[in-house]
């Protein structure tokens, strides 16, 4: 019964040492000029307005006070004052998935392989070794298979600039015209 604490431990321990690493979150940009360092031209965007409309196409070029972006074949500029949010489509990298579930999967695999091999043998440390090799080896597989696939299937995006926080009463006004009606939003935000 010590050898299971001890691999309880054991992939206990590993797992506080990974998961952060797993499960790091960055803040989001506040300015355009903050923004630039993580968008490229042609990284696909949406973009949230004021008045709520949102409009996603690829990044033509940001600067500091403006954001160039083409969607449907039309270039559209939004300056920064419009903008509320922009949020990124997400590209995971499948290698780090792939790594992450290859060690964990290696780890619980061993612990499983050590704990069947134990309970099987009746107490023979060379079998415990490797049943405990032969299971972290399947586990590995399983593990870089699984994370693999979760980063592939990843298609969410990922918010990298909201507007400032302003205190105090912030009033927006917008046009709205069709054919058949013509009227003028407010919005009132505290």
């Amino acid at each position: 019964m010590t050898h299971l604490r001890l691999m309880t431990l054991l992939v206990l321990s590993s797992s506080a040492v990974f998961a952060p690493a797993l499960s790091s979150a960055q803040e989001p940009a506040h300015s355009l000029q903050e923004l630039q360092s993580d968008l490229k031209t042609d990284d696909t965007v949406r973009v949230t307005e004021t008045d709520g409309k949102s409009v996603q196409g690829k990044i033509e070029s940001i600067s500091d006070t403006s954001l160039k972006l083409k969607a449907n074949g039309v270039s559209r500029e939004f300056r920064e004052p419009q903008i509320v949010s922009v949020r990124k489509q997400y590209r995971d990298s499948i290698r780090n998935g792939l790594i992450a579930g290859a060690v964990l999967g290696g780890i619980a695999g061993a612990v499983l392989g050590a704990v069947v091999s134990d309970a099987f043998c009746d107490g023979c440390g060379n079998n415990r070794g490797g049943g405990a090799l032969a299971f972290a080896a399947l586990g590995a597989g399983v593990g870089a298979g699984t994370g693999a696939l979760g980063d592939w299937l990843k298609t969410s995006q990922r918010t990298v600039y909201t507007m400032p926080r302003t205190s105090g009463l912030r009033i927006n006004i917008s046009p709205i015209a069709s054919k058949k009606t013509k009227s003028v939003a407010v919005a009132f935000r505290f």
